[in-house]
């Protein structure tokens, strides 16, 4: 577990319209990387071993979940929150008006969109 450090949260994501016809691969492809830097208080080592023993980190890039316990912990971020979620709003946003797409009135089936995470 990490304390007193900052981590960067990096998740990246694509998108592109959905196939007009079956076997159409002409749709456009957009991408970006969202980034967040996150900062974690100092702690001690009984709060560390608790942490481990709830087993939440075990699933999560960097081994914490901002949005679970371990956000209890957590000093302060620098970017978008989503982004540490794993799904940057704002970039999902900003790649679908890329495409001539608004995210308020798209329907989902119109767009194919993947993303992935790390924390470094």
């Amino acid at each position: 577990m990490i304390r007193g450090w900052r981590r960067e949260a990096h998740g990246g994501e694509w998108c592109r319209r959905a196939p007009a016809a079956p076997g159409d691969r002409s749709a456009e492809i957009v991408a970006g990387c969202a980034e967040t830097d996150v900062w974690f208080r100092e702690l001690t080592d009984p709060q560390i071993q608790a942490y481990l023993d709830t087993g939440e980190w075990r699933d999560k890039a960097g081994a914490y979940g901002i949005q679970g316990r371990a956000g209890l912990f957590v000093e302060r971020i620098e970017g978008e929150y989503f982004a540490v979620v794993g799904l940057s709003l704002r970039l999902l946003v900003s790649l679908l008006a890329q495409l001539g797409l608004d995210a308020l009135s798209t329907p989902a089936a119109d767009v194919v969109a993947q993303g992935g995470h790390s924390t470094l």
